[in-house]
């Protein structure tokens, strides 16, 4: 399934940190589409587990999360993403996005690249659903 995001998706994704040549963004969903529990991005970083993306409610994905992924923590499993296609429009709306959010007295390590087409699209490990 081939997904782009465009110049109306760059107001759900929020400035988090950065580092030598990245920008790391926090997806925020404000509605889903379907009838799913989850967002058509997460839809697609799931789409190999069928049971959370089925799951009816979030908290029900939230365990089944806990279940599937809990074995696969060993750092023999990395999480290396999907790529993403990009608008130009959603790469410029962003950029603002961030330098609006960027903190003055934080070193600019990086920017976005309005020229890119495509980001990287990697779950949020640092945040661990309620068993």
């Amino acid at each position: 399934m081939e997904v782009t995001l465009d110049e109306k998706d760059a107001g759900d994704w929020f400035y988090r940190g950065e580092g030598a040549a990245n920008i790391v963004l926090s997806y925020s969903v404000h509605s889903l589409d379907g009838s799913s529990s989850f967002s058509k991005h997460e839809r697609l970083l799931w789409k190999d587990y069928e049971e959370l993306i089925l799951a009816p409610t979030k908290e029900i994905a939230a365990r089944l999360y806990v279940q599937r992924m809990k074995p696969l923590l060993g750092a023999k499993h990395i999480d290396a993403g999907i790529q993403v296609h990009a608008s130009k429009e959603f790469m410029e709306k962003t950029k603002k996005n961030v330098n609006r959010s960027h903190q003055s007295w934080c070193i600019r390590a990086s920017e976005v690249d309005t020229l890119g087409t495509y980001v990287l699209l990697i779950s949020d490990h640092s945040l661990f659903p309620q068993a």
